[in-house]
């Protein structure tokens, strides 16, 4: 704008001034709209906004900066630099026809596209015919399996089991993975921090970069699952970590979260939503993190024979918690390094319901009373 005025004879200090004023409120009102309508992506959450924050933080930063440019430099420099030729080079005449010659074949084409407006909708037809076809041969995914070097192991044994039946178990899933030629670090965790119970447990595995091995990751992986067949004490899987991380979540790929009014629905609920799950063919491993079949023992406090007994419901509750639980009372360091100390009954007398029969609390008159 600004050099066709100067083209016309105008200053260009005065050129400059003038086509600015003109454009002004177009490049203000594209800009807000612009920024009004990326901006926003920047608070979404999960993986929408994973994958579109930087896009749009980049597309937003660009046309507010693009904006100050052309208000602010963009006039100053076509004032300072844009000056009326009379005279033009051999490369500006050789390629000013053939723009011009560009202009003139376009004019044309659209005159007679005009004339023949019902061949419009014909490429119309032939456009979405096309994109259909072409778009059901093509594979779709979200973000193709990256090679990380990096594989889990996943074991859950059934309700119940022991902390020393499961880190057993976990013990032969790194001895598994101590196989794999590829393989950099092991790291195997029995009763993971977070999960609640002892009968879980992961094996981590580091693989040497893709160029030090000549079987990819998704190889290693198959090799896994078809090993892990054969150790049927708990269920194992294998994972690849995604390419698109969203948090710290850890567990399966695709996950549901079901909900319900009351735990009664959703206790009759989740049965039927697991086995349509487990009759997919999609899903190879199917897991729910709400379990109704993990045993437990009911104990009901006779209150007024404790209380005649002289052992208050708390002493009895702080018992139970003390002998069972495995509660952390402190550390200690021996050889420069730290350990817990775990206050719980060995396994040999806590694994029945008659090892209650062996607990005995201090009444308030010192004496101890059995507590069943």
């Amino acid at each position: 704008n600004i050099y066709s005025k100067i083209e016309s004879g105008l200053d260009p200090v005065a050129a400059g001034h003038k086509g600015s004023q003109e454009i002004i409120f177009a490049i203000v009102s594209t800009t807000i709209t612009l920024a009004v309508v990326f901006l926003p992506i920047i608070f979404l959450q999960g993986l929408t906004g994973r994958l579109f924050r930087e896009f749009a933080v980049v597309v937003a930063g660009a046309v507010l900066i693009s904006a100050f440019v052309s208000l602010t430099l963009t006039p100053m420099m076509s004032a300072r630099m844009l000056h009326h030729q009379t005279y033009h080079t051999a490369i500006y005449r050789w390629s000013e026809r053939f723009f011009i010659g560009m202009t003139t074949g376009y004019n044309r084409s659209l005159k007679w596209f005009i004339m023949h407006r019902y061949i419009a909708l014909l490429i119309m037809v032939l456009s979405v015919l096309m994109v259909a076809g072409l778009g059901s041969l093509l594979q779709t995914e979200l973000a193709p399996m990256e090679d990380k070097s990096r594989l889990m192991i996943s074991a859950t044994a059934p309700e119940g089991t022991s902390f020393e039946a499961m880190d057993a178990y976990m013990t032969k899933l790194v001895s598994l993975a101590d196989t794999i030629p590829e393989k950099e670090t092991i790291l195997a965790v029995t009763a993971s921090y977070g999960t609640g119970s002892v009968n879980s447990g992961f094996v981590r595995v580091g693989l040497v970069s893709p160029d030090q091995r000549e079987r990819s990751q998704q190889e290693i992986t198959d090799y896994l699952t078809k090993e892990l067949k054969k150790y049927n004490f708990a269920r194992a899987y294998v994972t690849q970590e995604q390419t698109i991380n969203t948090g710290m979540r850890s567990g399966l790929p695709v996950q549901f979260v079901v909900q319900a009014p009351d735990i009664k629905q959703l206790k009759e609920t989740l049965p039927v939503f697991m086995e349509k799950a487990q009759g997919s063919d999609v899903f190879q491993v199917v897991d729910v993190n709400l379990k109704f079949s993990k045993p437990e023992l009911r104990i009901e406090i006779d209150r007024d024979r404790a209380s005649t007994l002289g052992v208050s419901v708390n002493d009895i509750a702080e018992n139970l918690q003390l002998f069972f639980s495995g509660q952390r009372y402190g550390y200690f360091i021996y050889h420069g390094k730290q350990y817990q100390v775990i206050g719980q009954a060995s396994r040999l007398n806590r694994d029945e319901p008659a090892d209650l029969t062996s607990i005995y609390i201090r009444s308030n008159t010192g004496e101890l009373i059995q507590l069943s």
